[in-house]
């Protein structure tokens, strides 16, 4: 992650890992860290581009698991894709959540 306007300082990217470990756990209904990471795929530390990737994928599981509780098919693809951008709610929520803007991702 690169500093922006509204990029945390160094010293606050261990808070904002924490928060963000909270919040793919909640959006994707796991109970651990651990769990969450393993579902994802990531163990360990991850560059500036598989965040992005990764921002993406929490994305469309939480809306493949949200549109599996309401008993619909979720219509959204299984794969993810550099070039995708979160969505505007999903943007919202990562700001609320962690106190990161999505759009200051590099």
């Amino acid at each position: 992650m690169t500093a922006g306007k509204d990029a945390p300082a160094s010293h606050e990217l261990g808070h904002v890992a924490q928060r963000l470990a909270s919040f793919a756990a909640g959006c994707l209904g796991t109970s651990s860290p651990a769990k969450t990471g393993s579902r994802l795929g990531v163990m360990g530390n991850v560059s500036e581009a598989e965040l992005r990737e990764i921002l993406h994928h929490i994305e469309v599981l939480s809306k493949q698991r949200a549109a599996g509780q309401a008993g619909q098919s979720s219509g959204y693809p299984e794969s993810t894709s550099e070039t995708d951008r979160p969505g505007s709610s999903f943007q919202q929520a990562l700001k609320e959540a962690c106190g990161v803007d999505a759009e200051h991702l590099h």
